[in-house]
């Protein structure tokens, strides 16, 4: 689930450098149980969106290659995500059998801090992923995601009184509430600065609002930092916002860490129509377990290998001339 933005060093294990892990969910089209209807958002029609299949829940590292010049997302880790049984869903309780997406999202991320404790793991998602499931992770994780546009924002809790002027009852763990991110971006008051971005394999300039606040839905007392891409022409007036725990991240990184979430679709659509992940029928719930992440380790290593062992400039030259489009 981390992912690494286009200007931090590559995740190599033999480096202490911070790297990016994104988190998504992918559907495979399998035959087999446990299976049931789901959105697919790599489906090339509004038709197709809703396919019957299984859903992985995964975590992919983010690296760059020598060779390309966008990022490389390598899904490495892989949970198989179940709907809540009938009597848990009809009640709107958990299933303690059967986890939530972003409690595997969870899961697996804890898991990659404690296999590299010695690095700063940034955690990118789409707003699915932005919840209280990622409330007091380890001090070496960070969360980056889109902000709901209806996220209740609040200025961080006022410093206690000395001892002698404090009132009877516990400390407010919030301060006053934030107007809505609609207000703040329409608020003529509010001070946009033009920065300039390097995202989705452009640099472009936007103007934007970074304020400290805390998100209490979510992440409960831990400050996060907000970013508000400004865009007069939406009816919101805001292209887009975002939320990281991260507060050491000037707010351009933080944009551009984001966009670096889009390798985890590519990793998706290149696995499914390149290596024929979930094509396999399986006739068996061990197989349908072990099947999908069989194949996405092995695109991974198909990767490793050829970045290491297989490259040549000289493949990538004679290619685009045989194919200059």
């Amino acid at each position: 689930m981390r992912t690494t933005s286009a200007r931090d060093p590559p995740a190599d294990s033999d480096h202490g450098g911070p790297g990016r892990i994104t988190s998504g969910a992918a559907l495979c089209q399998q035959c087999r149980s446990p299976h049931c209807w789901h959105h697919d958002a790599t489906a090339n029609s509004k038709k197709g969106s809703a396919a019957w299949g299984n859903n992985w829940v995964t975590a992919g590292i983010n690296v760059k290659l020598p060779f390309l010049e966008r990022t490389v997302c390598l899904p490495v880790l892989f949970r198989l995500w179940r709907p809540r049984r009938p009597e848990y869903a009809k009640a709107d309780k958990p299933d303690p059998e059967r986890p939530s997406k972003t409690q595997l999202g969870r899961e697996m991320l804890c898991l990659l801090a404690e296999r590299f404790p010695g690095r700063t793991i940034h955690m990118v998602g789409d707003a699915a992923y932005a919840s209280g499931a990622f409330a007091q992770m380890p001090e070496q994780v960070t969360i980056t995601s889109r902000l709901r546009s209806d996220a209740a924002l609040y200025q961080p809790a006022p410093p206690r009184p000395p001892e002698g002027q404090r009132t009877r009852g516990r400390p407010p763990k919030k301060g006053p509430r934030l107007p809505k991110l609609e207000q703040i971006a329409k608020d003529p008051a509010t001070k946009s600065v033009k920065t300039t971005v390097r995202r989705y394999g452009k640099t472009e300039q936007v103007m934007l609002h970074a304020f400290t606040c805390l998100w209490y839905d979510a992440f409960g007392t831990q400050p996060v930092q907000v970013v508000i891409i400004q865009d007069q022409n939406k009816p919101c007036g805001y292209e887009l916002a975002l939320v990281s725990t991260d507060l050491n991240a000037t707010p351009a990184q933080i944009i551009e860490r984001y966009s670096d979430r889009w390798p985890t679709e590519v990793a998706y659509e290149e696995a499914k129509e390149i290596f024929g992940t979930g094509d396999a029928r399986n006739r068996t719930e061990n197989a349908v377990r072990r099947t999908v992440p069989f194949q996405f380790l092995a695109m991974d290593l198909t990767i490793v290998w050829y970045a290491l062992h297989g490259h040549h400039p000289d493949d990538i030259a004679e290619h685009r001339r045989r194919s200059p489009w």
